[in-house]
């Protein structure tokens, strides 16, 4: 009998252990899909590199926790690197934006010819789970000043840098990490409407 009981309370002290380690998720940032590969335009674009502040540049997902608090969730990462991710989905923004094919990521191509090169200086990533996110950009879209001779019709762009920056707010629809995320994506997405405009 005190075998039994032994061997039940093992059991059960080993559940308890198991249910004190959560499932880790992981996320990633995403961008309204392509229906179709544009071909409009023949222009070149590279996205990045991206700068991040130390705070957000985590693999874990930071949120907001009070005004001068911020909070890691060991158990809520990125399945990559959110610099990647930015690139990533801001030269996909581009991509359907610009009605043109050829965009890049920094970190992701080896392409070497293009028009023009967006870099992303990313100052706050205000994120709060239920609430808002409140995102601020500081960008600047740099003219390749040689003459492209990747393009049919070799253009020269001009030599002058735009230069930009996007305060924005997205309200996140549902609590939730999945829709934090969600609400980030956009704010990214009106990122890279104001940098497609000044590029048109």
């Amino acid at each position: 009998m005190k075998v039994l009981i032994l061997f039940l309370l093992s059991v059960g002290l080993l559940s308890g252990c198991s249910g004190m380690n959560p499932k880790t998720s992981y996320y990633q940032l995403s961008a309204p899909s392509l229906t179709s590969i544009p071909t409009a335009k023949d222009i070149r674009v590279m996205v990045g590199p991206v700068s991040l502040p130390a705070s957000i540049d985590q693999a874990e997902l930071v949120v907001q926790d009070g005004t001068n608090a911020v909070k890691l969730f060991p158990n809520h990462r990125w399945a990559g690197s959110l610099k990647n991710d930015v690139e990533r989905v801001v030269a996909t923004n581009l991509t359907k934006e610009l009605s043109t094919p050829h965009v890049w990521s920094y970190s992701q191509s080896l392409q070497t010819q293009f028009n023009y090169q967006v870099f992303l200086d990313v100052q706050s990533l205000e994120s709060q789970l239920g609430r808002e996110v409140i995102l601020d950009v500081v960008w600047a879209i740099k003219p390749n000043s040689r003459k492209d001779e990747a393009s049919s019709k070799k253009n020269v762009v001009k030599a002058a840098t735009i230069n930009g920056r996007s305060r924005v707010t997205e309200q996140v629809a549902t609590e939730g990490f999945e829709a934090l995320v969600e609400a980030q994506s956009k704010a990214f997405y009106k990122v890279s409407l104001d940098i497609a405009k000044a590029m048109q």
